[in-house]
């Protein structure tokens, strides 16, 4: 196992304990669609929308913050994968979905936590 896959996956542990202590209910990690399309964290809000999360860590502060390495891309791909994940679920069809990301550094024991992200640029 590489270093940064395990740094991921324990970024992941932590922001999913972080949101399921803020009333957060988790249906997946890892979810995965076809071969470009994955959501590390699918949980329902405490006002049951459907989020997408991505996760992003690093163990220090580095030049950047971990949520600054995320792209207009990546947020469509996970709103795409979040629509494919609700056509395929018995939740209501009209459940409200949305992009979070939650931004980890670890030796700072440093969470944030952007809802509802849009990168209109």
């Amino acid at each position: 196992m590489s270093n940064t896959w395990e740094k991921g996956l324990s970024g992941e542990a932590i922001a999913r304990k972080y949101l399921e202590n803020k009333g957060f209910k988790t249906l997946a990690t890892n979810w995965r669609y076809g071969n470009h399309l994955e959501i590390d964290i699918v949980c329902l809000s405490p006002s049951n929308e459907l989020i997408g999360v991505e996760v992003r860590t690093h163990l220090s502060t580095q030049n950047y913050k971990p949520f600054e390495s995320i792209d207009y891309k990546k947020i469509k791909r996970i709103a795409k994968a979040l629509e494919i994940f609700l056509s395929k679920s018995n939740l209501p069809q009209d459940t409200h979905c949305q992009v979070d990301v939650v931004s980890i550094v670890k030796n700072d024991n440093k969470i944030e936590h952007f809802e509802s992200v849009d990168l209109d640029l």
